[in-house]
C-alpha cells in the first residue's frame, strides 16, 4: 500500500534497491513505475546501470529450479535500458546497454546474448530486425509530449486527502437530503462518474491548449485525476464491468464508442480516452488492454486506435497505438498487437510478435 501512495517512479525506489545490496550505477536516474516486481528477488543479485525506466507488471526473477535444484544467478541490466508492461527478466541474463525490451517479453539465458542499442521481443525473446527512432520531439503527425513521471511525496499525500474528502463531502451532502438507500447509492454513483468525467475532459483540453513539444511535471490536476481515477477503478468499476453504464462512462471520459452493442468487461481495458475509436458489436475481455501512448526515450507519445466492428479482443490480449483493426479480428490471449499495426479484416491473431493464424 505504502508503494502505491508513493506512486510510479518515486526517487526512494533505487535508493530502497540499495539499502537491500543491489549495485545501482546512478541512484537518480532510474524510473521504476512499479516497485513490487523488484522485490520478488534478492537485491544483492541485482546490477543496474543509469537512465533504466521499467513500466506496469515488469518482473524479475532471479532463481529457477534445474534437476529438482534450486538456482540462483544474477542478473545485470545496461544503461538506458528500457523495459515494457509484463515482461519478465531471468536470472543468468544480461541486458545490453540502450536496449528496449518490449512488453509481453521473456528473457531467459538460453536465449542467447544481444547487443547495445537491440529491440528485444517475444517469447522466447529474439532481437527485432528494426531499431527505435532517434530522440526527437519534432512534429510528425504524433502527439508528443516531454514528461516527468514523478511528483513529490507532499503532493501525493494531499492528493488522496483531498479526492477522500470530497468522496465524504458528497456522501454527507446526499445522506442529508434523507432520500431511499438505493437512490442514495445511484446518485452518488452518477455525481461521483460526472466528477472522473470533468476532471478527464479538462486535463485532455489543457493538454491540448499547451504548446507542443513541453517539457513538465506532474503538476496538481493530473494528480488528483490519476488518484480518483484509481480510487473510482477499485471502488466503483468492478459493478460497473459488463454493463451499459461503462460504455457511457468511457464515452463521458472522450472515447468514441459508436454503436450500443459494445461489451466492455473491465473500466481498465481502456486507456487513453480520446485517442480511441471503437465500432459495433466488439467485445474486449477482462484484462485486454487498449493503449494510445508509450513512454519510449521518456518521451510520451500519443497515437490514435481503432478497433473495426466484429472484433474480439480476450484476456491478456493488449493492442499498441497507432493500431487499426480494419473489423472482424481476433486477438488471442497473451498477443501484443504492434505499435502502426494494420490488421485485415477477418482475420485471428496469435503471439508476440503476432502472427496470423487464421483468415
Amino acid at each position: 500500500l505504502s508503494f502505491h501512495i508513493l506512486g510510479p517512479c518515486h526517487s526512494c525506489y533505487p535508493l530502497i534497491l540499495k539499502w537491500l545490496g543491489a549495485q545501482i550505477e546512478d541512484d537518480d536516474d532510474i524510473k521504476i513505475a512499479q516497485f513490487n516486481g523488484f522485490l520478488q528477488s534478492p537485491s544483492n543479485l541485482l546490477t543496474i546501470g543509469s537512465g533504466m525506466t521499467t513500466f506496469d507488471e515488469v518482473l524479475l526473477i532471479t532463481n529457477k529450479t534445474v534437476k529438482g535444484q534450486c538456482v540462483v544467478e544474477k542478473l545485470a541490466i545496461g544503461n538506458n535500458v528500457q523495459m515494457g508492461n509484463n515482461c519478465l527478466i531471468y536470472g543468468g541474463t544480461t541486458i545490453p546497454p540502450y536496449s528496449v525490451v518490449g512488453s509481453m517479453t521473456c528473457v531467459t539465458q538460453e536465449d542467447g546474448m544481444f547487443e547495445p542499442k537491440d529491440i528485444i521481443l517475444g517469447v522466447p525473446a529474439r532481437k527485432m530486425p528494426f531499431h527505435m527512432s532517434p530522440t526527437s520531439l519534432a512534429a510528425d503527425g504524433i502527439n508528443k509530449t516531454k514528461i516527468s513521471l514523478t511528483c513529490s511525496y507532499w503532493q501525493k499525500i494531499t492528493a488522496e486527502l483531498l479526492a477522500k474528502s470530497i468522496l465524504v463531502l458528497f456522501v454527507l451532502v446526499i445522506k442529508s437530503l434523507n432520500i431511499n438507500m438505493c437512490f442514495s447509492c445511484l446518485l452518488l454513483l452518477v455525481i461521483y462518474s460526472a466528477l472522473l468525467c470533468l476532471l478527464w475532459s479538462s486535463l485532455y483540453e489543457k493538454r491540448q491548449s499547451e504548446p507542443q513539444p513541453k517539457a513538465n511535471t506532474l503538476g496538481w490536476h493530473y494528480i488528483m485525476s490519476g488518484v480518483i481515477r484509481r480510487d473510482y477503478t477499485l471502488f466503483v468499476s468492478p459493478l460497473l464491468g459488463g454493463t451499459q453504464w461503462l460504455i457511457y462512462l468511457l464515452r463521458g471520459l472522450g472515447a468514441k464508442i459508436i454503436g450500443n452493442d459494445v461489451l466492455i468487461t473491465d473500466f481498465q481495458n481502456v486507456l487513453d480516452y480520446p485517442f480511441i475509436t471503437i465500432f459495433n458489436h466488439v467485445r474486449i475481455s477482462t484484462r485486454a488492454i487498449i493503449q494510445c501512448h508509450t513512454y519510449e526515450q521518456r518521451i510520451l507519445k500519443l497515437m490514435p486506435t481503432t478497433v473495426g466492428p466484429y472484433s474480439i479482443l480476450r484476456s491478456m490480449s493488449m493492442v499498441f497505438p497507432g493500431c487499426q483493426l480494419k473489423g472482424g479480428n481476433i486477438i488471442n490471449p497473451c498477443t501484443l498487437i504492434l505499435k502502426d499495426d494494420q490488421l485485415p479484416e477477418n482475420t485471428e491473431w496469435l503471439g508476440c510478435p503476432p502472427k496470423m493464424i487464421a483468415h
